[in-house]
């Protein structure tokens, strides 16, 4: 079973602070991906995946690029009290997009 889930998608971080960087200057693309898979992490190796982003991961291997789906194929890395992450690699065994939840901000009257 799958889910879509709109995201800021990030090509190719390197860190979390690279992903706030990109925020900041608004160079991201909003995208629908197509998440077929989540995996917990425990807090150690959550932490060292947002410091090193690029790093082979085997939980990327056996997404389904058949799924005829018009979204891209993700998982999502889930940790307690952490934000939720989505990669979307495309192929690759390494996260070759980083995404995180888009919040659609509500528009002040004022």
């Amino acid at each position: 079973m799958s889910k879509k889930v709109k995201v800021k998608l990030f090509k190719k971080a390197v860190d979390t602070a690279d992903i706030d960087s990109r925020i900041e200057s608004n160079s991201y693309s909003i995208e629908t991906i197509d998440v077929q898979k989540t995996v917990k992490f425990d807090q150690e190796r959550y932490d060292q995946f947002c410091s090193n982003m690029l790093d082979d991961m085997d939980c990327l291997a056996g997404l389904d690029y058949s799924n005829n789906s018009k979204y891209p194929a993700a998982i999502e890395i889930v940790c307690q009290d952490q934000q939720t992450i989505y990669i979307a690699p495309e192929g690759f065994t390494y996260p070759r997009y980083v995404g995180i939840k888009h919040i659609k901000r509500k528009e002040s009257n004022e």
